[in-house]
């Protein structure tokens, strides 16, 4: 689900689709998409990008979303690209 502070996660009911942030400021509201139901092993990591008419009152107002993909990969595909990278196995990631 990418690399960063995973706070306030929320699991959708299709159990594919999660939403994330994280409380620090100016960070980023993300949405993971997982390849299969109930299962974050492997999925694609959007960051949307939230655009508002500058002439409207954002209290009053709703503003676009567009999600951009960031990455889409597995946990075996980084566990093969870091082998790759550094020459040793590292089999220590968690899941939390």
């Amino acid at each position: 689900m990418g690399r960063f502070s995973h706070e306030n996660a929320q699991v959708m009911p299709d159990q594919r689709t999660v939403y994330l942030s994280d409380d620090e400021y100016g960070t980023v509201f993300f949405k993971f998409m997982a390849d299969t139901p109930g299962d974050l092993e492997s999925g694609t990591l959007y960051a949307a990008r939230v655009t508002q008419d500058s002439g409207s009152n954002p209290a009053t107002t709703g503003f676009d979303v567009q999600w951009v993909e960031l990455a889409s990969s597995s946990d075996s595909q980084i566990e093969a690209w870091i082998d790759e990278y550094d020459g040793k196995h590292h089999c220590g990631f968690r899941r939390w």
